[in-house]
């Protein structure tokens, strides 16, 4: 049995189903995320999981024993939600050792093991101030080694870095990542940021209208969409329907169906490509150069519909708006959904 097992779990507000039969197992020390734009049910399982919401039928298992009636409170886990929650008359020492000292920890052993997060965490020198006296993300910082000094069974994280800004939210995304393999810690996290999910999973579990639409490494979800809206949801695929693509690359590819392809799988140039691979080619025109960092993403207009293109950004870049190119993929990159 996995260390977190899912069997069956469903789910239902006021008659609206919000899970629908969800099977899922997560491994002990795996570093697992709850995929998926608002109202696919992630929140709700992730509630269910910590024993804030009673599920209507199914099971749930947490290191093997059955959760039914278990409270929050009994199910050895920690939590961290997107409101810090902190106490603001405590220091961050004191709120970090709060539960440490609900326990009546010798002050000998709590000292040792607060002092260890706040190392772990960056917040050294931080600990004799008020929450009022920190950052955003030293507040979230400090509500994550209020969990983690507790070391709970399983830490489960509500979209806890959704109020950050995009540098801090990085910075604790590594933190956070340290931490978890540090302690050897299991970890659920929920989130609907794809880049997110994508830069700190050892397993991602994609929801979608109350269903698990698919589960698997980041690496596997990206690759390896197994549905339309995956592959729409994970990584800006092209989605094309099978007769559109057929017209755009004059090809009997395949018929009835969707077919997918990733920006960074299109090859743009000024040149007819030599490289016999490329299967499908159409000539088309630069609509739009967008530069994301380190990747340039072109607009190709074909006549009948417009491909997002992606390749590594250079100082020589010499691809213009309004410039007729060739845009190729190959055939191994061309993804088909009956």
């Amino acid at each position: 049995m996995s260390y977190i097992e899912v069997k069956n779990v469903f789910k239902s507000f006021d008659g609206r189903p919000v899970l629908k039969n969800i099977n899922m197992c997560i491994e002990k020390g795996e570093f697992a995320t709850l995929l998926g734009s608002s109202g696919c049910g992630k929140t709700t399982l992730l509630r269910c999981l910590i024993g804030l919401e009673k599920i209507d039928s199914g099971e749930i298992y947490i290191d093997k024993k059955n959760m039914a009636g278990v409270p929050p409170g009994n199910r050895g886990i920690g939590m961290i939600f997107q409101q810090y929650c902190l106490f603001p008359t405590m220091t961050v020492y004191n709120n970090i050792s709060f539960g440490l000292r609900m326990q009546k920890l010798p002050k000998e052993q709590t000292d040792k093991k607060v002092k260890h997060v706040l190392e772990m965490l960056g917040l050294k020198g931080h600990e004799n101030k008020y929450p009022y006296q920190l950052s955003g993300g030293e507040q979230q910082r400090v509500s994550i080694g209020r969990s983690v000094v507790m070391e709970p069974k399983v830490l489960f994280l509500d979209e806890p870095f959704s109020a950050i800004d995009a540098k801090m939210r990085k910075e604790l995304q590594i933190y956070l990542k340290e931490i978890h393999t540090e302690l050897n810690m299991t970890s659920v996290f929920v989130t609907h940021d794809q880049e997110e999910a994508m830069r700190m999973s050892d397993r991602i579990y994609l929801f979608h209208d109350g269903i698990l639409e698919q589960s698997g490494s980041p690496k596997d979800i990206y690759a390896y969409p197994k549905t339309a809206y995956v592959a729409g949801f994970i990584g800006s695929y092209n989605i094309f329907d099978s007769e559109d693509f057929n017209s755009i690359f004059k090809s009997g590819f395949a018929q009835n169906g969707k077919i997918a392809v990733r920006p960074e799988a299109f090859r743009v140039s000024g040149e007819y490509p030599s490289n016999i691979d490329e299967n499908f080619i159409v000539k088309s025109r630069i609509s739009s150069v967008m530069l994301q960092g380190n990747i340039v993403r072109y607009s190709i207009n074909t006549g009948s519909l417009k491909i997002s293109a992606d390749r590594i950004f250079s100082l020589n870049e010499d691809l213009k708006v309004g410039e007729e190119v060739f845009l190729s993929v190959k055939k191994k990159d061309v993804i088909f959904f009956g």
